[in-house]
């Protein structure tokens, strides 16, 4: 059987995720909320990291010279996504490959 999964809300918790990277970024959840929205969700473009800077850079919530520790920092955050994985995902993933399935995994994000 093949079953299709997506990422945000079901197998990550994405609440929670996008609340870190805020914190990470310097920001409060509602304010990286809002950027999101509007420079991502209402443009259809699939969140990407640099331009998520490029972004912070033009509303001047960061300075340029803060790109690249920012960009150090949510590169190391996105390292450990796995992190935020729901508890039981890994478990329940593992037992439907031992049966045989095929897991495909759908998201609407940057493939990097």
């Amino acid at each position: 059987m093949t079953i299709v999964f997506d990422l945000d809300y079901t197998l990550l918790d994405t609440k929670r995720f996008k609340t870190d990277l805020a914190h990470i970024l310097g920001l409060t959840t509602r304010v990286f909320c809002d950027i999101y929205v509007k420079n991502f969700t209402e443009k259809n473009i699939p969140f990407n990291i640099n331009r998520l800077l490029s972004v912070l850079v033009a509303e001047k919530i960061i300075r340029t010279e803060e790109i690249k520790e920012k960009q150090a920092k949510m590169e190391s955050f996105m390292k450990n996504i796995d992190n935020y994985l729901f508890p039981e995902v890994g478990v329940m993933l593992e037992n439907l490959i031992k049966k045989g399935n095929k897991l495909i995994l759908l998201t609407y994000g940057d493939e990097g």
